[in-house]
């Protein structure tokens, strides 16, 4: 399972088409096939449209429930979001069992969808090997950065009045934000915003990037900043930690406690400025932050997530004749 922003051209109209409509519509025309299986797994909602004409034992993997929660900025969006809001009520309808990936999500199921507790089971997903801890730059003028999406969700904006109060409050350093995102609806946007602002020089933009060279991004990175609103789980969070990236999130904001816990919190812009220059300015408290962030985002891996998913498998085969 690979972080969306690293698989998938989300934000495009080529991207639900292909990922969302006609791939399981291949899946129904290969559905002769696969008749045989006792297990039928859809790794994401979309995928499990076509469960009411599956015999077997079917299970989803629900990572988030964006559809019902963002309201979308766009007609795509809000048109998708419909789409998508028909298809998460079909494969989670028809599924005999449901995999959450956080605990919060798992509360959403039930509060959203009112799914019964003894349908869902969480299990964390893993955070890849490749992200590794290397020794701090030195010398050199310091880096914010974000990973995700440009949607208001994620709250972008935060980062151009995080960049202009480090500007104020810390006049002396050259301060840098390096955005990775996907090239969506908001980029024309928020480069709009960023001239508003006057910090385009400050700014560097990248997008799409094999996921293999994702931990090189994050290693230009001496600190991430996360002011999402809202997340399913918050991948960029523990692989920035595996790096031995403090990180930086919102207070108040809903993101799994399994994923947030080791985060530094913020209540606005100029506390993550403020935040941010502290960890700059005192060594051992950026030493303690990253080594605690480390530690703990190692606990997460993909040989748990798939043991326990095994379990689920034959917990269900034991009712299979």
């Amino acid at each position: 399972m690979n972080p969306p922003y690293a698989g998938r051209a989300f934000g495009s109209i080529m991207s639900i088409l292909w990922y969302d409509i006609l791939a399981p519509f291949l899946i129904l025309i290969l559905f002769q096939r696969v008749r045989s299986y006792k297990i039928i797994h859809a790794a994401f909602p979309e995928q499990g449209i076509w469960f009411p004409l599956i015999k077997a034992k079917k299970i989803v993997t629900v990572h988030d429930l964006n559809p019902f929660i963002d309201k979308g900025s766009s007609l795509i969006q809000i048109l998708w979001n419909l789409y998508a809001r028909l298809v998460y009520y079909i494969s989670i309808r028809f599924a005999d069992h449901i995999i959450s990936v956080s605990s919060q999500t798992k509360r959403e199921l039930k509060s959203i969808l009112n799914v019964s507790n003894n349908r869902i089971t969480i299990v964390n997903p893993g955070v890849s090997g490749m992200y590794k801890m290397s020794p701090k730059k030195e010398n050199h003028e310091p880096i914010i950065g974000f990973v995700g999406k440009l949607t208001e969700r994620k709250r972008v904006t935060f980062l151009l009045a995080t960049l202009k109060a480090l500007n104020f409050l810390d006049a002396k350093r050259k301060w840098k934000l390096f955005i990775h995102c996907s090239d969506g609806f908001n980029m024309k946007k928020f480069k709009s915003l960023s001239e508003v602002f006057m910090l385009q020089e400050r700014i560097q933009f990248n997008t799409y990037v094999p996921e293999e060279k994702m931990s090189q991004i994050y290693k230009c990175f001496d600190i991430l900043i996360f002011p999402s609103s809202h997340e399913g789980f918050g991948f960029p969070i523990l692989e920035a930690q595996r790096c031995g990236i403090p990180v930086i999130t919102m207070v108040g904001a809903k993101i799994p406690e399994e994923t947030s816990c080791y985060t530094l919190k913020a209540q606005d812009p100029e506390d993550i400025a403020r935040i941010c220059i502290q960890l700059i300015q005192d060594q051992d408290l950026y030493e303690k932050t990253s080594k605690a962030g480390y530690f703990h985002a190692s606990k997460f891996t993909w040989d748990k997530c798939a043991k326990r998913i095994i379990e689920l498998y034959r917990r269900l085969l034991k009712n299979v004749p």
